[in-house]
């Protein structure tokens, strides 16, 4: 899962991140859908376009920004759809 312990400005993911990213795009199916814990972000997986959708929740919190950082590494574009 995402870690929280650095500064957002300074925050990359680390090996641990980018792993987790890989397993979540391997393990939810085509339209599937994660809600980020305690975040009220609900994010939907198109692997058909490489993209993953945020459709509920608020843009601004922490989750959003670390996740577009993350699941770009493994490949997707997190993009804001609420």
């Amino acid at each position: 899962m995402i870690s929280f312990i650095k500064n957002d400005d300074e925050w990359e993911p680390d090996e641990t991140d980018i792993a987790w990213a890989a397993n979540m795009v391997t393990v939810l199916k085509e339209g599937g859908t994660w809600g980020a814990p305690g975040s009220g972000q609900v994010f939907k997986f198109f692997h058909s376009l490489k993209e993953i959708h945020l459709i509920h929740g608020d843009p601004s919190h922490e989750w959003f920004d670390k996740s577009k950082i993350c699941f770009k590494k493994v490949g997707y574009k997190v993009l804001n759809k609420t």
